[in-house]
């Protein structure tokens, strides 16, 4: 018996929204390693990772994962139509099977072990930039795309 994963339905013109918010978390991680601060770019890398594969689910399927397991974000990429979805899966894994140890073990990360994190979430980041801007160079040719893409190029 597959067990039943949790999703929310989100029209897909709300893709930007949370590749902007994926930005964000990514320029702040950038900004908390630069700091000295190997935690908490850590953690904002995760979530980067994690916001911005919300962005491509969303793009692709009108679904974000919406349960508490995050390798349920990893198998919605695989129903995506995702050129790189095999690597974003894998990206993806490696962040989330560091957030066990960044947020709820007694240590601090290493500042080399953040930065690998840091470059690992803005990778993801950059699958979905492509996709806008593909999207945009062959507006028009198909509905749904064009959807998603004005609101992002909208001022």
């Amino acid at each position: 018996m597959t067990r039943q994963r949790e999703t929310t339905v989100v029209p897909p013109r709300e893709a930007p929204v949370y590749l902007a918010k994926a930005e964000e978390f990514q320029r702040a991680a950038s900004r908390s390693l630069a700091s000295g601060d190997p935690s908490a770019a850590g953690m904002l890398a995760i979530h980067a990772g994690i916001t911005a594969v919300d962005a491509i689910t969303i793009h692709f399927l009108g679904l974000r994962s919406a349960g508490q397991r995050h390798a349920d974000a990893i198998a919605l990429v695989a129903q995506t139509a995702h050129p790189r979805k095999a690597d974003l899966q894998r990206q993806l894994n490696q962040l989330i099977s560091e957030k066990k140890s960044v947020e709820y073990e007694g240590r601090r990360i290493s500042g080399g072990d953040s930065e690998k994190m840091v470059k690992l979430s803005g990778r993801i980041a950059r699958q979905k930039e492509k996709i806008f801007a593909a999207g945009r160079a062959s507006r028009g040719s198909n509905p749904h795309e064009q959807s998603v893409l004005q609101r992002r190029d909208d001022p």
